[in-house]
């Protein structure tokens, strides 16, 4: 299990306003409280292919908590997501805007995904998570952020 805590510098509003993205993208991830970054976003802030558990995720999150402010770090329509050959599930990096939003109530929206996704899989215990969550706030420049690659179960950890 890998479980590391850091700090990014990378100014989320600067990047929002690059030109690549169109008006009604920014303007949607203005409003947002949650952001869904492309994989390698941490480690390379720009657009970029989404692990292959996103468009399940996002399928999710709308039939069961309309209420979340969410977007994905892309123009409309233009998602690439990245071919996956194993059970592992690897979920978006997740920028949490932390003074509009609970990261605790989030992490525990997205263990009941995984919970319901691995409901009935057999060697449950062998199937890995892949997790990145970034908290910030638009304009600061300091981005802390969170790794976890490990069991279901080991989730709890995060809400710590």
């Amino acid at each position: 299990m890998v479980f590391e805590t850091g700090e990014l510098e990378i100014d989320i509003q600067d990047i929002i306003n690059r030109s690549d993205l169109s008006s009604n993208t920014k303007t949607k991830l203005l409003k947002s409280k949650i952001i869904f970054l492309p994989a390698s976003f941490s480690v390379r802030p720009h657009r970029g292919d989404f692990p292959s558990d996103t468009p399940n995720l996002v399928r999710y999150l709308r039939t069961t908590h309309p209420e979340l402010e969410f977007s994905l770090f892309e123009n409309a329509g233009q998602e690439k997501i990245q071919a996956q050959h194993a059970a592992d599930i690897i979920l978006p990096p997740i920028f949490f805007l932390v003074q509009d939003y609970s990261v605790q109530i989030a992490i525990s929206i997205f263990s009941a995904y995984l919970y319901d996704r691995f409901k009935g899989v057999p060697d449950l215990g062998k199937r890995k998570v892949k997790l990145e969550i970034l908290e910030g706030s638009l304009g600061s420049i300091k981005i802390k952020i969170t790794r976890y690659e490990g069991p279901v179960e080991g989730m709890e950890k995060l809400k710590k």
